[in-house]
């Protein structure tokens, strides 16, 4: 237990001492492993290659435009306010800079030292451990980075060298694409009537414990070599911290593990560095990462089977964790087994995973703690698929918001409300739509009610008040509206992944379908599946939805916006409910 001094220079240091040891502290708690490498990068070195290239005055400019002017400064307090309202002057030195450390293959070790802001979070305000660390690190830094990170990110995408199945950090891929992916594979599995158990994984402290020569080997497989590589093996090496109390500095230290914490590039740097896990051999399981938050579906034809694999697996990914210096965390890693009725479950299931060689006569193995509710990048997943653990989460958070808007609503105007709706209850109404927004209307009703009195608290109306005239007034959409508009944009981004179209001529239900396969789906619970949604939705778009050619995300969001706004609310479910139900 660490306990802070009164000294403000001694309390520094004795966060300094703390932050830059937990890496290294994590790392040399993992067991030296003296088995071959499970996945060995050298045996799929790519025949591509990386070459950084100095940057233009226009790109400077839209580095320079896209930088927060509240970005809070690193230790040569250069501001990004003084950056951007002097840019036509300091253009040209930081220009230079940085086609220098390109060119040269080295970056500033001017740069290359952060201040740490310890932020409280919760607990005994007297122990270190409960306080967040803040690096802060240079402007100047942050606009060099950028450059670097779109010149890699471009490179890794092209050449498609990231595992598909990693959601996070990319600009191409979000946290609605993993929630889709990973209920699509669930839905369908059900619809085939299999067993589905769904590990999740948890990781202490992933981006600290990162060992800094075993990235750069990963990126010298993946085509990065010469200046290129000597650019990030100079970005990595001699790094220091400091931490700042006050206006107080402790002494520099030495960071020796972790991508670097409040970087532009750490988390590229980082999935990079998990990025061959998808080489692993998981015993069939689909894995699904967003950054380290891992989850795997095993499916099967019965629980003893599903066991069995995902027991192998989870000793794999053990293996590669450890041989990898990631430490996974035993006690915060649980599994679920998923089916659409108690009947289904299994009697008793045990998911260990095993450190011994026998899995019949274990020493000292570890069990997994089985659930059947858990919370997954934000969503409650309950292991029925209904959502109905999640609507009762998100509306308790909710129901707060109807003594927070009758307080407002005295003070501000409707357009200020509005602005407060928008960042704090429709932020939370759209949040992951897209795998909870197809569930029941039983399950999801009591959310509507909350929407309904947050806005009649809002608008200061009666509690019988007309429901369309609350939302002609209010002009927001409902929950229906909200899932319809996040089916469109996936649609949108997704057309050709999502979309079979049909070989033959002859007249079918696939033909009346707009000429696309409707999946089929035995199950009527499958029926909330948004993969289904989206293709009856698709069906009954107007035609000017379903050109997607040549428009950007925004305008065609509009498009979306004005369609959806015209919609008459009592037909909305209409767009997104069908009672077909393929052959069984």
């Amino acid at each position: 237990m660490w306990l802070l001094k009164l000294n403000k220079i001694s309390i520094a240091n004795e966060f300094n001492g703390y932050y830059v040891n937990v890496g290294s502290n994590l790392a040399n708690a993992i067991p030296i492993i003296n088995e071959p490498l499970i996945v060995d990068d050298a045996k799929y070195i790519s025949n591509t290659s990386f070459e950084l290239t100095p940057i233009t005055e226009n790109e400077l400019n839209k580095y320079v435009s896209e930088l927060r002017i509240d970005c809070a400064p690193g230790l040569d307090n250069i501001s990004s306010k003084l950056i951007k309202t002097n840019f036509n002057y300091l253009k040209s030195p930081i220009l230079h800079i940085i086609n220098q450390s390109i060119l040269q293959g080295k970056f500033p070790d001017i740069y290359k030292i952060g201040k740490v802001v310890p932020v409280y979070k919760s607990g005994a305000k007297n122990h270190i451990i409960n306080y967040r660390p803040i690096t802060l690190l240079s402007n100047i830094s942050k606009i060099l980075e950028k450059c670097i990170k779109n010149q890699l990110f471009k490179y890794l995408i092209d050449n498609n060298l990231l595992f598909a199945n990693q959601f996070g950090f990319r600009s191409d891929k979000s946290i609605n694409d993993n929630l889709f992916m990973i209920t699509k594979h669930i839905q369908e599995s059900l619809n085939e009537n299999k067993k589905n158990l769904l590990l999740f994984i948890d990781l202490a402290k992933a981006f600290d414990t990162v060992h800094r020569y075993k990235l750069l080997k990963k990126m010298e497989y993946l085509g990065i070599k010469g200046i290129s590589l000597d650019w990030f093996t100079s970005y990595l090496t001699n790094r220091t911290q400091v931490v700042s109390i006050l206006g107080k500095h402790s002494s520099p230290k030495p960071i020796e593990y972790g991508v670097v914490q409040g970087s532009t590039l750490g988390p590229l740097l980082f999935l990079i560095y998990i990025n061959n896990i998808c080489r692993l051999d998981v015993f069939g399981g689909e894995l699904f990462l967003y950054a380290d938050d891992t989850a795997v579906l095993f499916k099967g034809n019965n629980w003893e089977h599903i066991n069995n694999l995902a027991e192998r697996g989870l000793k794999n990914l053990k293996l590669w964790f450890d041989q990898n210096i990631l430490t996974m965390n035993t006690d915060k890693t649980k599994f679920m087994n998923i089916s659409l009725s108690p009947q289904y479950d299994p009697i008793d299931i045990k998911l260990t995973l095993h450190y011994c060689g026998n899995q019949h006569i274990c020493n000292g193995c570890k069990n997994i703690e089985h659930v059947t509710k858990f919370k997954y990048l934000g969503i409650m997943f309950d292991n029925r698929l209904r959502w109905n653990i999640h609507i009762n989460y998100i509306n308790n958070k909710l129901r707060k918001f109807i003594y927070i808007f009758s307080v407002l609503n005295k003070v501000l105007d409707v357009n200020l409300i509005k602005m407060v709706y928008y960042a704090y209850v429709q932020s939370i109404l759209q949040y992951g739509i897209i795998a909870w927004g197809g569930a029941l209307k039983s399950v999801i009703q009591p959310l509507e009610i909350t929407q309904k009195c947050i806005m009649k608290t809002a608008l200061r109306k009666d509690i019988r008040y007309s429901t369309d005239l609350l939302f002609d007034e209010f002009r927001v959409f409902n929950l229906t509206q909200l899932y319809i508009r996040v089916l469109t944009m996936f649609i949108f981004k997704n057309k050709n992944q999502i979309f079979t179209k049909i070989e033959h001529g002859h007249n079918t239900r696939n033909f009346k379908m707009m000429g696309i396969n409707m999946p089929q789906m035995h199950k009527s619970i499958n029926s909330t599946n948004s993969f289904y949604n989206m293709h009856y939705l698709y069906c009954k778009l107007p035609p000017e939805l379903k050109i997607t050619n040549n428009i950007k995300p925004q305008p065609f969001k509009n498009k979306i916006n004005l369609w959806l706004s015209q919609l008459d609310r009592d037909t909305v479910n209409d767009y997104i409910t069908s009672s077909y139900c393929g052959p069984k």
